[in-house]
């Protein structure tokens, strides 16, 4: 790990002696969007209403023929009142980078791009793995382009990363500091157009969490880990490694090509991280009501156990033309998402975290003439038998006005 934060630092040294590329002003490939949701949570653990507008703006600029420069920042405030423990990253207003890294294509013959700085994981399309989070990284990316492979998609991509999570651990009742968290990813990307009918994307991820720090252990208590027993605050520890697979299947077919009518469908599976743990717990540190059911006392090989952690979601949505560059997207999502799937920190509070099964409905009208969107959701969640209560059983409404990105 310190390999990477010396070949980060390195990194920006190199580039803040290059010379510059062109000299039109960085000012020229600024964009921007803006959005605003309103937010409600109801359930008997608490009630939750926000007002969230967020003003983003994006650069993305070419110092180099082989060296470009993307950051993208984001104003958040939010006005309201909270009384649950839904939403990991609550905060007043706030300015925060969603990303900002330096990319470097080292062989211009060959599309291999490096990069170093903030990496949203956003790009994993994983929201049941982990969200928006922005993690101090270096990453690779290849593009495949063989002929053979090219024959069957049209495009295929691998991605590997070496991250560090974002996360605070106070050191005031620590014994001794502990080993930073690290995250790494290796993810094939692929996507075909098969005779214009047909719109296929696919992914396919190896992830690997180490060294989680005492307070994502603490948060995922509440969202709905599980953890070991009589273990809080800054001695919190999950119960099991996170490490597995992730993989995710999308189709848009053209129903109806003379009246636009499309049909989207999407499937996500999650292979969790609890299989062939490479540790030993004792008996006493496991949940009776734990999907490991105790056959002895004293210590438990975990290796030799299959515990259950899977997470999935299956997404359907109508792409209906109401009028001309207006569009309505009808959709409908199931998911369920195991308690020890993955750190219930880092994955998405649209489906609150782990340990959850539900039902989303949405609604979104899409103005392409003005570049603005409404967004309707309305979500029923429940806790699955294995994960702890704490949270309950939220129902939430969302309403969202927004835009997408366009030039200054």
């Amino acid at each position: 790990m310190k390999f990477i934060l010396i070949f980060i630092s390195l990194f920006f040294v190199f580039i803040s002696h290059a010379r510059v590329y062109r000299h039109s002003s960085m000012f020229q490939d600024v964009e921007w969007k803006l959005s605003t949701t309103n937010r409600n949570y109801f359930d008997e653990a608490g009630n939750h209403i926000l007002l969230i507008s967020k003003l983003y703006g994006l650069l993305n600029h070419s110092f180099l023929p082989t060296v470009d420069f993307s950051a993208e920042y984001i104003l958040d405030t939010r006005q309201g009142a909270t009384q649950s423990t839904y939403v990991s990253k609550q905060s007043n207003d706030q300015i925060y980078p969603a990303h900002m890294y330096l990319s470097v294509r080292p062989l211009e013959s060959e599309p291999l791009f490096v990069r170093a700085g903030l990496i949203n994981q956003d790009f994993l399309n994983a929201p049941l793995l982990i969200s928006d989070w922005t993690f101090l990284g270096f990453q690779q990316e290849y593009i495949l382009h063989h002929k053979a492979l090219l024959k069957y998609m049209d495009n295929l991509k691998l991605v590997v990363q070496q991250t560090i999570p974002s996360s605070e651990t106070g050191l005031e009742h620590l014994e001794q500091v502990q080993d930073i968290a690290t995250f790494y990813t290796a993810s094939l990307f692929a996507s075909s157009f098969v005779q214009n009918e047909v719109q296929t994307t696919g992914n396919l991820t190896a992830f690997y969490f180490r060294n989680l720090s005492s307070a994502t252990a603490e948060y995922g208590r509440v969202y709905g880990n599980e953890v070991r027993q009589d273990y809080f605050g800054p001695d919190a520890e999950f119960l099991y490694p996170f490490y597995g697979l992730y993989t995710r299947a999308t189709a848009r077919y053209n129903l109806f090509p003379e009246l636009g009518l499309e049909f989207d469908a999407s499937l996500l599976w999650n292979i969790g991280a609890t299989v062939g743990a490479y540790q030993r717990v004792k008996a006493g540190d496991i949940d009776e009501d734990s999907p490991i059911q105790q056959q002895a006392s004293g210590d438990i090989d975990v290796n030799s156990i299959r515990a259950k952690a899977f997470g999935y979601n299956m997404w359907m949505g109508l792409h209906i033309p109401i009028a001309k560059e207006v569009i309505m997207v009808l959709s409908l999502e199931y998911f369920n998402n195991d308690s020890n799937a993955s750190p219930a920190y880092y994955n998405s509070d649209r489906y609150v975290h782990s340990g959850r099964y539900g039902v989303i409905l949405g609604v979104k009208s899409i103005f392409e003439k003005y570049n603005v969107f409404f967004d309707l959701q309305y979500a029923t969640i429940r806790s699955t038998p294995d994960a702890r209560q704490s949270i309950g059983n939220p129902n939430y409404l969302s309403f969202e006005i927004g835009t997408e990105y366009d030039k200054i």
